[in-house]
């Protein structure tokens, strides 16, 4: 049956014709590293997308790839030729553009253009911001702990649950690959931030509970009553909620370049008018934590010597405090590292939607503009 379905899936590409392939690594229960290997194509003036099948590996090199690519297209007879695109994550074996997968098999067929997986892109935009700055690792590896303390226990779990009732998002594991994960995760804890508090006030109550038990929900509420912890946790969930919308928009199977565009310029925009939001943010958390402030909450700057070159004397050097030192030294830095690089994501994108993005309107523009296009 699987032999049937595989020649069915080959003999509609071939009838097709031309095709784009997307692959991507991915170990099973044994431990056998596997290709999933894709092809997207045209039927019915349609296009649809197939996997074909797992192709055991041996290595993750850029030359071996595109060895088990090739052989794999020469078995089932699908001319390297009538590759017309390419798709990957962007590991540098993938992705490299002197001597990654992408560049070996546009190598062999020019027309093969290589459009990186939109949805890894998101990602690694995620995870270089999440690790940008010292408070932002602290804040989600306490997610994380969170998580851990309530799942170590059925005990403690059914305590959770009680408090923060049903249909509610409950806490979840981060994931490095998937941020629909931490989407999950700090969605709970901004909506169900003082039920947490609560279940884990009465772990600490319970004489029921051993020193150790008691001792981590302790070490838990008195991070959740910081003041970091609460801002970090509402302006993640804003951030968290528009990327995991754009990331499923981003994953459909009939979104066309010109959509995908689009979609990350409003992506784009959202995270640049973040940053004349952080009062806001600031009013939020006090809301949900009043007569609180950041740890280092000494008004002004303090101020200390430092020795400039020889013909420049002394100048005095600036630390910050507070809620100045907070905004500098965190907010804008992840706010930084999300817009360049969604900035240089999207122009990527938008450099391919420049040369194909016509093809949507091909049926209403002029024939000038369609003879320059």
């Amino acid at each position: 049956m699987g032999n049937k379905v595989l020649s069915e899936i080959i003999s509609e590409l071939k009838k097709a014709k031309y095709y784009s392939i997307s692959v991507d690594s991915t170990p099973d229960l044994s431990h056998v590293d596997q290709l999933t290997f894709t092809v997207r194509y045209v039927k019915d003036l349609a296009p649809v997308e197939r996997f074909l099948q797992f192709v055991p590996i041996h290595g993750h090199g850029a030359k071996h790839l595109e060895t088990v690519v090739l052989n794999f297209l020469q078995e089932n007879e699908i001319s390297i030729s009538d590759c017309r695109g390419q798709s990957y994550d962007n590991a540098s074996n993938m992705a490299g553009q002197y001597s990654g997968l992408q560049k070996r098999i546009k190598d062999k067929s020019e027309s093969a253009l290589f459009i990186p997986c939109a949805g890894h892109s998101l990602n690694l935009v995620g995870n270089s911001a999440a690790g940008c700055c010292l408070e932002a690792i602290i804040f989600f590896d306490f997610v994380q702990c969170l998580y851990n303390f309530f799942s170590a226990s059925t005990h403690r779990w059914q305590v959770l649950l009680s408090f923060v009732g049903k249909g509610k998002k409950i806490v979840k594991q981060l994931s490095g690959t998937r941020w629909s994960a931490r989407e999950d995760a700090v969605t709970c804890l901004h909506d169900s931030y003082d039920e947490i508090k609560k279940a884990l006030e009465f772990l600490i109550k319970d004489i029921s509970q051993s020193k150790e038990t008691q001792n981590d929900a302790q070490n838990l509420i008195t991070k959740m009553n910081t003041f970091e912890i609460v801002f970090l946790t509402i302006f993640w969930n804003d951030i968290l909620c528009h990327f995991n919308e754009t990331s499923k928009i981003l994953q459909k199977e009939n979104l066309n370049l010109d959509v995908a565009v689009r979609i990350l310029k409003s992506l784009l925009h959202f995270i640049k008018d973040l940053r004349s939001q952080f009062e806001n943010y600031q009013e939020k958390a006090k809301i949900l934590l009043p007569n609180t402030d950041y740890r280092d909450s000494s008004k002004g700057t303090k101020k200390r010597s430092r020795r400039m070159a020889f013909f420049d004397g002394e100048a005095e050097e600036l630390e910050f405090q507070g809620s100045y030192k907070f905004k500098i030294e965190t907010y804008l830095p992840v706010i930084d590292s999300l817009t360049s690089n969604l900035e240089k994501r999207t122009s990527a994108y938008e450099k391919i939607n420049d040369n194909f993005g016509f093809l949507v309107n091909i049926q209403t523009i002029a024939n000038v503009e369609l003879n320059e296009h």
